[in-house]
């Protein structure tokens, strides 16, 4: 190909393509464009040949020194730079690249040309954008950090607060997870890791991090990616919840205690008998996880001035025999009772108040909780823990609540023993009464029927107590029946029971008796009454036999003895037939 047709192919080609093309000789005179450089200046090529290139960008043919192509004629290497084209106002990146000679010396220089209006448009709301971003992160409430592959880069004033920060320089380089708690580090890792590499928002979780001061407090976190001047970042917006936290604690503390209480008193209520209380009381103490006991402990009673230990869980022989009987302000139990206050004892072989030892004890610790009734000591329960332990205000607070509701069950217990006694039990006298003679009765019956036993029954009377209340009163009358009834007991063996039957009357069974020692037994008491009273008794005899078809046969052959002592002048003892 001649050179006139490769110079025309070349000038086609140069003139093809897009971006505007000029060259400029060693004067910086264009001696060349393209089509798409006359496009950009709107003028022809005659107006642009031979002129000075900064004149027509500049208007002024003294290009200044920060120009591009002035760069290149100093280092003789491509340089690239901005500039705006006074025709169109336009902003424009140009790259110059030297043109050399046989002996490399700069004749000229090539100058691509880059219309960058849209890009630096593109760029300017981008700025506006993250500075209006910026300004609006400022005044939120909520705590905001971006940080670029871990490393903060903004934080706003709601994020210097939360962390206790004076200004952003306090946080601005430093690695974000220096303020999430150690034990969460991995996990924040990975969730900053998807966000940057998958480019995708994390859910809100709850997170414990870390004040400049080393303060734990709890957040919810989300992070969110982010371009932030030109870098990929995360956004991380962080909602302190501490408070919420304590209150929701707070609820699960209370919830805890609710459903101690509840466990208790459900077992408290499983019974009134006062020793099955009191076991079933230790085992759920001991039990509850959110006390953290030992299973091991006791409740003592207080009796006057000294303590019994009523019911244990774990002790010795030893032991047992050790606290029976303690006084009042021995040991710690003791001062417990005395005091009225809540004993805590971290170490039993430190502390000096532990006076009572023995020989398979080791280390160990105490709570010791006084159960009061109506401002009254009745007990106290003590529980073991292990030496040193650590007990808050609000375990101590449960278990005096705790020792409240014991202290009740106890008094329950001790109106329903009370009760008992009384349904089965003379009032006035002790005695027992009609209701648990008959029981008594019964049994005797049954068994000297089947096994062809013998018992006996004295019924006895006062004689002329009518004449006696008229002449001294009822309140005279009642201490005689009292005195009455201490004598008749005087002597009268475990299995044998004493009854007041109804107003001067008693009734005296006597197991495996018959009625010769019946009679010699009623004959003592009538003796002995008679010699320390100002009364005499009346007294009639029935023994089972074969022929005794009832317990109230027996009963009634007793009366008509009875009545036959009466008839034949009264301070006198009957056996009936």
């Amino acid at each position: 190909m001649k050179r006139e047709q490769l110079i025309e192919s070349w000038e086609r080609i140069f003139d093809s393509i897009d971006e505007p093309i000029s060259i400029h000789d060693r004067d910086f005179r264009i001696i060349k464009v393209n089509r798409a450089f006359c496009d950009l200046l709107k003028k022809s090529q005659g107006d642009i040949i031979g002129k000075h290139c900064y004149r027509l960008f500049h208007g002024s043919d003294a290009p200044p020194d920060t120009c591009p192509a002035v760069r290149v004629q100093r280092t003789k290497s491509s340089e690239t730079g901005e500039v705006t084209c006074i025709c169109t106002g336009s902003p424009l990146e140009v790259n110059v690249s030297p043109i050399f000679d046989e002996e490399m010396e700069i004749i000229g220089a090539v100058h691509i040309i880059r219309d960058i209006s849209v890009r630096k448009r593109k760029e300017q709301a981008l700025r506006e954008s993250e500075e209006r971003h910026r300004l609006l992160l400022k005044h939120l409430d909520e705590a905001v950090v971006v940080h670029h592959m871990g490393e903060i880069v903004y934080v706003n004033e709601a994020g210097l607060r939360l962390v206790g920060a004076g200004s952003p320089g306090e946080l601005i380089g430093r690695d974000i997870m220096d303020f999430v708690h150690p034990d969460s580090r991995e996990i924040v890792a990975q969730r900053m890791r998807k966000v940057i590499h998958e480019r995708v928002s994390q859910p809100t979780i709850e997170e414990r991090l870390l004040r400049l001061d080393g303060s734990l407090f709890y957040a919810e976190v989300s992070a969110s990616p982010i371009i932030y001047y030109g870098k990929p970042c995360v956004q991380v917006i962080v909602r302190d919840i501490t408070e919420r936290k304590k209150a929701e604690e707070e609820l699960i503390r209370r919830n805890k205690e609710l459903s101690a209480l509840y466990t208790l008193s459900s077992t408290i209520n499983q019974t009134i008998e006062i020793d099955r209380v009191f076991r079933a009381v230790l085992e759920t103490v001991t039990n509850l996880d959110i006390l953290n006991v030992q299973r091991k402990g006791g409740i003592i009673l207080v009796e006057g001035d000294r303590m019994r230990l009523a019911s244990h869980l774990g002790h010795s022989e030893e032991f047992i025999d050790l606290h029976n009987g303690m006084r009042m302000g021995e040991c710690l139990c003791g001062i417990c009772a005395e005091t009225g206050e809540v004993i805590i004892s971290k170490d039993s072989n430190t502390d000096p108040r532990h006076t009572i030892r023995y020989s398979d004890m080791e280390p160990h610790g105490h709570i010791i909780v006084p159960l009061k009734f109506k401002g009254r000591v009745t007990g106290v329960l003590y529980l073991y823990l292990p030496a040193g332990f650590e007990i808050d205000d609000d375990k101590i607070r449960l278990l005096s609540i705790i020792g409240d509701q014991i202290a009740i069950a106890i008094e329950n217990s001790r109106l329903y023993e009370e009760t008992k006694r009384f349904s089965l039990h003379d009032p006035l006298t002790g005695l027992a009464n009609r209701r648990l003679m008959n029981v008594i009765l019964n049994r005797l019956f049954a068994e000297a029927k089947r096994f062809r036993k013998t018992f006996s029954l004295l019924m006895t009377d006062i004689d002329h107590f009518k004449e006696f209340n008229d002449l001294r009163g009822h309140l005279e009358g009642d201490r005689l029946l009292k005195e009455i009834a201490k004598e008749l007991q005087k002597d009268t063996r475990a299995i044998d029971l004493v009854v007041r039957y109804g107003g001067e009357e008693f009734i005296i069974l006597l197991t495996d008796t018959d009625s010769e020692e019946a009679y010699r037994i009623a004959e003592t008491k009538r003796r002995r009454i008679e010699s320390s009273l100002p009364v005499t008794l009346s007294i009639g005899v029935a023994t089972y036999n074969d022929d005794t078809d009832s317990p109230e046969e027996l009963i009634r052959r007793a009366d008509k003895a009875l009545y036959m002592a009466k008839q034949r002048g009264r301070n006198r003892v009957e056996v009936g037939g």
